[in-house]
Parts: structure tokens; sequence; C-alpha cells
């Protein structure tokens, strides 16, 4: 235990370097295929242990942001209309003190079930395991059991998968698995470095406020009141009187200050602001308006109280800030929906027996793909026919599922102009009704409702480009294209390393499953 503490605090104190070397090895080993005998496997090798350590790297890292800031991660949901009026006017409360960064959805939802499931952590890290070593056991099944036990081991490696994906369905309430289903890295870990830096800069910098103020004040101590103020007991900060309200206080003054050009005529409100402002030193909302712009009496009595302190600084004449920038930070101050929205609320859970078919269709699609492989072979047509009409029924089933009982209108082209207009329909109507109807509300309720369902829902789709690395399209019309163009560009400037790593991955593709699988 005392190592693994040594290195988590070597860790911490040297994060961007390690990262940059994390980032560079895992670089490296894009281009190792085809240097050397074995080089996709010393490379693969060295890609997953960089990952697995990543991800140890990573739980360090969550470690330390948790003692600096420990209510930052903590999720907390507003439910009452005056609790959300407050939530609005400040940040989001789920952004760290130490990063001044705002956990994404995804790392909020992921986090929630990390954290107050253990079964679901253990499940979702084993699940992220299996993904990183995955091809490299491909490949040694391949090299020390054969083409056909490598099969089994790839059809069990997909059952496996199959069981824990089923598991995380169960375990976050029925609702889909995200990919990855873990908080992914989302904060340089530079930014420990320059927290731990401001943070000890903070406190020096109140440390010598305090010292300064004490010494301040009993200076102050010392000192007559201005006429028309009065010092307060507990605070220390000057008010105007009564009297000093009432108008033609100012002209009735018989000594003005001696420093003074011309007496102040401003408010007394507004001269007590000044006046603790110069005594004080703060950057309170009192004196972020005309901060600058001391008059001389304001400026004669703050030396006259404090002989060590220096003149205001003339006024900085600064950019003004455009309009894009001015949405940009009024919408970072404040909360949309989904910020107060539960973290479990932002993935819907499967209501019905259509998504349950989809989600089961989308998880068993992998292991049925692999038996048929394993039976037929890769340039057959039927396993590529199989996997493709799975996961197609599984995306419009889900599309389906979430569409509303009786939200269905009885023409289903009312909202489509040009349909409208091919069914003998006003189309001009139609568009009228999308705009101020909203449109069909089963077209509403088949929308992600968070980033989550958003970038999950996007890989799936996503996923249907792997296709054209499978199968009989692979064959016959991917790999010629690829292979011509790695034989264009052979030997030419620049353009021919990028052929030449293309090449070397080709064989690649033709032999092991997990290079074309997700």
């Amino acid at each position: 235990m005392a190592l693994f503490k040594q290195y988590d605090d070597f860790l911490l104190d040297n994060a961007s370097q390690i990262t940059a070397v994390e980032s560079s090895l895992r670089s490296i080993t894009y281009f190792l295929p085809g240097r050397f005998k074995d080089a996709e496997l010393a490379g693969e090798a060295l890609y997953a242990s960089l990952n697995l350590l990543g991800l140890y790297h990573d739980s360090i890292l969550a470690r330390a942001l948790d003692r600096h800031d420990p209510e930052a991660t903590t999720s907390t949901t507003v439910s009452h209309p005056s609790e959300k009026r407050i939530a609005a006017s400040t940040t989001s409360q789920y952004t760290n003190a130490i990063t001044g960064i705002t956990p994404s959805e995804h790392a909020r939802y992921t986090q929630h079930f990390s954290r107050n499931s253990k079964g679901y952590n253990r499940v979702a890290r084993t699940l992220v395991v299996i993904g990183y070593f995955e091809l490299l056991a491909e490949m040694v099944a391949r090299r020390k059991l054969g083409r056909r036990k490598a099969w089994d081991v790839v059809a069990a490696i997909e059952a496996i998968k199959v069981t824990l994906r089923l598991s995380l369905v169960h375990l976050s309430g029925n609702r889909m698995p995200i990919h990855p289903p873990i908080p992914e890295r989302e904060v340089d870990p530079a930014a420990l470095e320059r927290g731990r830096a401001k943070t000890m800069g903070e406190l020096s910098t109140r440390l010598d406020q305090a010292v300064q103020s004490s010494h301040q004040a009993l200076s102050d101590s010392e000192l007559p009141l201005p006429k028309g103020f009065w010092k307060g007991s507990r605070t220390g900060l000057l008010r105007p009187t009564l009297a000093s309200l009432q108008p033609g206080y100012d002209d009735a003054e018989s000594e003005p200050a001696p420093s003074l050009a011309e007496p102040d005529r401003r408010p007394p409100h507004l001269r007590a602001m000044r006046i603790n402002a110069a005594q004080s030193g703060s950057d309170t909302d009192d004196t972020l308006v005309d901060s600058t712009r001391l008059t001389a009496s304001t400026m004669a009595l703050s030396t006259h109280s404090n002989p060590d302190a220096h003149p205001p600084s003339p006024p900085v004449q600064m950019k003004p800030w455009s309009e894009s920038q001015i949405n940009d930070y009024l919408l970072s101050r404040v909360l949309n929906i989904n910020d107060v929205r539960k973290p479990e609320d932002l993935v819907r859970p499967l209501r019905n027996r259509t998504a349950w078919t989809a989600e089961a269709l989308w998880i068993l699609r992998p292991f049925l793909y692999v038996m048929a492989l394993r039976r037929w072979g890769r340039r057959a047509t039927l396993p590529f026919v199989l996997s493709f009409v799975l996961e197609y029924l599984a995306k419009q089933l889900r599309s389906r599922s979430f569409s509303p009982p009786g939200a269905a209108t009885k023409n289903p082209f009312a909202t489509n102009p040009l349909m409208a207009a091919l069914m003998g329909q006003n189309p001009l109507l139609s568009i009228i009704t999308n705009i101020f109807m909203g449109g069909n509300p089963a077209d509403k309720a088949k929308r992600p409702i968070s980033a989550v369902e958003d970038a999950e829902w996007s890989k799936r789709g996503n996923a249907f480009w792997y296709y054209l690395l499978r199968g009989p399209v692979w064959y016959n019309f991917t790999r010629p294209k690829l292979a011509s163009l790695a034989d264009r560009t052979q030997g030419k400037f620049l353009i021919g390393i990028i052929g030449g790593m293309l090449g070397d991955y080709l064989p690649l593709i033709d032999d092991y499953y997990f290079y074309s699988a997700i």
C-alpha cells in the first residue's frame, strides 16, 4: 500500500508530464503494425496496457478532486420553485472549485451509478477492461491455439460482454447501457497543479490582508471621524448620519477639508462607499461601479487614514464584449432543464416490450454474428445480412418504443408539406401546423432528452459504417478501393506514410474480428 501511495503522490506532482508521455506512447502504437515480426501483437499489448494504466490514473485524479472539492460531484436535486430560481442565478452546482469545469451529463450519469451501486461500478469497469484486451486476446489465441480455437475465444468474449451489458441494464434501473459506462477523463491533470498553486496563493493573500487589516484597524481607531459620518462598532464601516442626508447640508459645512481643491458634492452614501473601499481595499459590489474614478476627497482621506496606501491606478481601457461573448457568458450562468434533473433521469428507462426487444437485439447481435461467422466464415453473405438486419431492426424498434400511445395523428402526412401536396392537401396548412403546433407529438417523443442519450444514439447510428469493413462488402468493395489507394500513394512524400500504414492494416482487418467490431 505504501508503494501505491508513493505512486499516487508522484502522479499528482507530475500529472501534466505523465499525461503527455502516456498520450505519446499511445500514438506510437498506431505506427507499429508491419514494422517488424509480431509488431501488431506488441503494439496492441502496449496499447491495452496504457489504457489500463490510464484507467487507474483516472481513479487517482477523481479521488484527488473529491478531496479538494467533495461537494462538486455530489448529486443534488432542485425541486422547489424558489430553489430553482436560486440555482438559476448561480453557476451549476456541479462545477468543481479547483478546475472551474462543470462535468458533462455523461460524467454526472455514470458517476451517479458508479458511486451509488458497487455492482454497477464493478460490472462497468470489467466491461471496459475486456474492451481493452479483447483484440489482444484474439491475437494470442490465433497464434497459440489456431484459427478454430480462436473463434471459440472470440465467441466466449462476446458472450461475457452480453452478460455484462444485460447486468448493466438491470443495475441501472432498466436503462440502456452507455458507452463507455464509466466516467471519462474530462479534466486536464495539470489543472490540479494549477488549482493547488492557486489555493496556496489565495491563502497567502488572505493572510496578508488579515495582517494589513489588523494594523489598519489599530491606526484607524485613533483617527477622528469625518463630519457627517458615524462608524459601526461591529463592522468598522463609515455610514452617513441622518443630518447629512438633508438637503443643503454640504453647503452648511463651515470647515472645508484643508487638502481639497473643491468640496465633494456627491451624496453621502456614495462618499461612504468610496471611503470604505479605500480603507478596506476590497472589490465588493460597492466598489465595482466607477471604482476607478475616486475623487480627490476620497484619495486624501484614504491617504490620511493609511499613509502606506498607494494611489489608485488609472482606469484600464478594455475591449467591449461582442454579442456572442455576452450570450455565451449569460448561458454559462443559467441552468437548463438537464442541470436540474436527477442524474439517473438523463436516460429514460425501457418502459415497454418494444424497448426491451430492441435493447435485447442490440446486445445479442454481436454474439449471434460471431456464431454465424464461426459457422459459415467471414466471406459468407448470411452472417453479414443477419447482423445488419438485427441491428437495423433494433434501431427501428427503439425509435418506435418512445412513441406515446395515441400520439400518432390519423393522417401521417399532416405535418409533411411534400407528402401533403402529393395527397391532394394544402401544403401551406401543413407548414403552419408544423411551426405553431410543434409537429407530430410522436416525433417529439423520439428525440433524445439529454446529451447522454443523443451521444449513445449517434454512436449506434454511426456503427452502421463498420459494415464497410465486414463480410462481402469488405472483400468485394472496400478492400480493393483501399488497396488501390495504398498502391497509388506508395513512395510519395508524406502521403506515402499514410498509404503505407493503410496497407499494413489491411491484412489485420482480414484476419482479426475485433478490428471491425464495436
